[in-house]
């Protein structure tokens, strides 16, 4: 019987690599080291919302048919993220409350959010939507 002797394979330099990683030993032929993300500079996709310190995922229960028919409006319009929308609604309420609290309005803190975003949203108080 004949030993099977093993093809060469395009993934086998980065095999020895990682083996060499493992043990400490520097594999022949393989210079330098990958640099950490933070350090990676060049071409690339830009920077996403989910990997940016700058944002905050957040969880909102919302009925189902009104976020279809959001869904169904964003299409239409042609803009894309959901995400775009709520930030905007957010920051038009923030900025309403800012306002009433400058001229000694009192906020009404029962008022449920949703609800105002909802009427926010249909009222045209926030432009663009």
């Amino acid at each position: 019987m004949k030993a099977q002797t093993k093809a060469p394979s395009k993934f086998d330099a980065i095999f020895e690599r990682k083996r060499g990683e493992a043990t400490g030993i520097e594999v022949a032929g393989v210079q330098g080291t990958v640099p950490d993300k933070e350090e990676r500079k060049g071409p690339g996709r830009p920077r996403g919302k989910r990997s940016s310190p700058q944002y905050d995922q957040v969880t909102a229960y919302i009925p189902h048919a009104l976020h279809d028919e959001v869904k169904i409006f964003l299409i239409r319009e042609g803009r894309k993220e959901f995400s775009t929308l709520v930030e905007e609604l957010l920051a038009a309420w923030v900025q309403q409350k800012n306002n009433a609290m400058s001229i000694g309005v009192p906020c009404e803190p029962g008022r449920m959010a949703g609800v105002y975003l909802t009427a926010l949203l249909f009222s045209g108080m926030v432009d663009d939507v």
